[in-house]
């Protein structure tokens, strides 16, 4: 299983279904997609990475607040929050061409790392491509 964010296979995360509806704890404050690279602010929400500059920007002449409980922020004292992040990379997913008929379903970690060679993925052209980003 892929063990953190950097080793991943370049893809659209929000086209991923996942076997069970997503626990909201996984969705970023700022732009409610699955956290990429989730940081936890002091005030214990989880946030994109990347989105941690957009809540600077929407505070140029103040201290950034958190948008679901208006808490003034420390972007200094946000920290990856390596333990979502694993609970993200073990969530069951299908695969991205699930309706084009891939049977494949595993943990999204390893759909990340190394993609799969589901049954139906020569039909679906799930197959990996030596040094290339494969899916949508």
């Amino acid at each position: 299983m892929c063990r953190n964010m950097d080793e991943v296979i370049h893809f659209d995360e929000q086209k991923i279904v996942f076997v069970k509806q997503l626990d909201p704890s996984y969705l970023c404050i700022v732009c409610n997609n699955l956290l990429h690279k989730p940081k936890q602010t002091s005030c214990g929400h989880r946030i994109c990475e990347n989105c941690l500059p957009t809540l600077t920007k929407r505070s140029p002449n103040a201290r950034p607040r958190c948008p679901i409980d208006e808490i003034e922020l420390d972007l200094k004292d946000t920290f990856p929050d390596k333990c979502c992040e694993r609970d993200i990379l073990s969530l069951q997913c299908f695969c991205p061409n699930s309706k084009k008929g891939c049977d494949w379903e595993g943990d999204f970690g390893s759909l990340k790392q190394t993609g799969h060679q589901a049954r139906t993925a020569r039909i679906t052209g799930c197959m990996p491509q030596s040094g290339t980003d494969y899916f949508i």
